[in-house]
């Protein structure tokens, strides 16, 4: 009887070593569509705090979630911090991220309240116009974004086509105005000479070199510029209340389904979203906060007001960036 006992006992130690779950010996593995020379202080800060290993792959956005659908289940990612919803509602309506808890969302600020499950949003930034202020009279109520393709901006405007955020915009004007309508936008831009530039960088650079007047950029280049270049001639606007081209975009992260560092790749989203990376993203990459107590990033829109002007978008029917690319083909601007 004894002996028996032993065997059992022998048997259930062993079985228990077995089926127990195992410690996170792994290096989490990031895929970061966010540049390394912004973020990547941030991640160094998780590292030091955590004694956790991350391992991060560097490259666009898109391209990081096309790679994410082709690897599969295959896929050595745990964490996809994306720069754009596109990207995001992409593998959310292709099942590759898994349901977040749902304590995360309750600590966001009512204006990043999404109904999305498997992605959060960690920082925030709005769609806006930069101009001239010597050369340029912002309207009374604002632009329209359709005001861009009249004569009196001929050849005045800029706009960086290759740029996910511009693109999109193009999907939320595709939403706001049927296919058709946002057509002859782009081709009435095009007419009235919008000129092409390789970023949003060069964007400002275009306005201070007086190459154009106005630009379509999100609201954080110009105080990250301004801090090395206080004095350049470029302010910033919203557009008209409802109108299509005020677009509060996120980036934000979403943790694998194929995860095998999923106590690690949590920590990492609830870093994120605590106030010291919070406080890193307002205060080193002039994005909005997505909790409370955190303020605001300098010369940028208030997200209150800015949310109440904005429309109404399905973000998670963002990700039609396929179709984008087509229609900029269409009206021969790509």
């Amino acid at each position: 009887m004894k002996n028996l006992l032993i065997v059992l006992w022998l048997g259930f130690s062993i079985t228990s070593l077995f089926s127990a779950p195992q410690p996170e010996t792994k290096t989490l593995v990031l895929y970061s569509g966010r540049g390394e020379s912004l973020v990547g202080p941030l991640v160094e800060r998780f590292k030091a705090q955590t004694g956790i290993e991350v391992q991060v792959r560097y490259a666009g956005t898109p391209e990081l979630a096309r790679l994410i659908l082709e690897e599969g289940d295959r896929s050595p990612a745990d964490v996809f911090w994306a720069q754009d919803v596109a990207s995001l509602g992409t593998l959310h309506r292709a099942n590759r991220f898994q349901n977040l808890p749902t304590n995360w969302y309750q600590k966001l600020l009512p204006s990043f309240q999404y109904s999305v499950p498997t992605w959060i949003p960690v920082s925030g930034r709005a769609r806006i116009l930069y101009y001239n202020p010597q050369k340029v009279t912002v309207p009374a109520g604002g632009f329209a974004m359709e005001d861009l393709v009249q004569p009196a901006y001929r050849g005045r405007v800029g706009w960086a086509l290759s740029n996910a955020s511009f693109q999109l915009s193009v999907a939320a004007l595709v939403q706001q105005w049927g296919r058709n309508r946002t057509l002859q936008w782009l081709r009435a831009m095009k007419a009235n000479g919008a000129k092409n530039f390789a970023n949003n960088m060069a964007l400002l650079d275009g306005i201070a070199a007086g190459e154009i007047d106005l630009a379509l950029s999100n609201h954080y280049y110009l105080p990250r510029t301004l801090v090395s270049r206080p004095n350049l001639p470029i302010a910033s606007t919203t557009f008209k209340n409802q109108d299509a081209g005020n677009l509060l975009n996120v980036s934000g992260v979403g943790i694998l389904t194929t995860a095998k560092n999923l106590q690690s790749a949590r920590r990492f989203a609830e870093f994120l979203l605590s106030e010291e990376a919070q406080r890193y993203f307002v205060e080193q990459t002039f994005e909005y906060t997505v909790i409370a107590n955190v303020g605001q990033p300098t010369a940028a829109p208030n997200i209150d007001s800015y949310r109440q002007i904005a429309p109404k978008f399905d973000l998670n029917q963002l990700d039609q960036i396929d179709e984008v690319q087509a229609l900029l083909r269409e009206a021969e601007l790509l």
